[in-house]
């Protein structure tokens, strides 16, 4: 986790830095499938030398898995369409970036008006569940027209 901080020795202390270093840390924690770790940054201030050191304690907590795959919202569209833009499935360990990616993926087919992928607890605390949510859009409009004249 030492590579995702953005907090360097010697350079002068910055929340911002520590905030950005946390939210690193905890999108990297998922992606290794520790859905719900807890970064906490820690400081130990030295008055004399004027410096700060900052220490991050990381609770992975336990490797979360998905247990299930609810899709809501697809009326027009099948199940299998939306699920093949997953490269993840039920009972795979989580991780964030494969789910952003699907998420992406689903975007990037133009049948949805918004798409949203958020987590819900699972059947226990190594588990979670995953909820899409889509509003599709008008995929195929048809219309006629005419008209006629009884002047020559």
């Amino acid at each position: 986790m030492r590579s995702y901080s953005r907090v360097n020795v010697g350079s002068l202390y910055n929340v911002e830095s520590v905030e950005k270093s946390v939210e690193d840390m905890q999108i990297e924690a998922s992606r290794r499938g520790y859905a719900f770790a807890v970064v906490r940054p820690g400081g130990d201030r030295n008055f004399d030398a004027h410096t700060v050191s900052v220490v991050f304690n990381v609770d992975e907590g336990p490797r979360t898995y998905i247990e299930r795959i609810n899709i809501r919202g697809n009326t027009r569209t099948r199940d299998y369409v939306i699920r093949r833009e997953f490269d993840i499935s039920e009972g795979d360990a989580y991780n964030r970036a494969l789910v952003d990616r699907a998420e992406r993926r689903l975007k990037n087919l133009d049948y949805f008006k918004t798409v949203k992928i958020t987590t819900e607890p699972g059947s226990s605390s190594d588990r979670v569940v995953l909820i899409v949510e889509l509003e599709e859009k008008s995929t195929g409009d048809f219309s006629v027209s005419g008209g006629y004249s009884t002047t020559d």
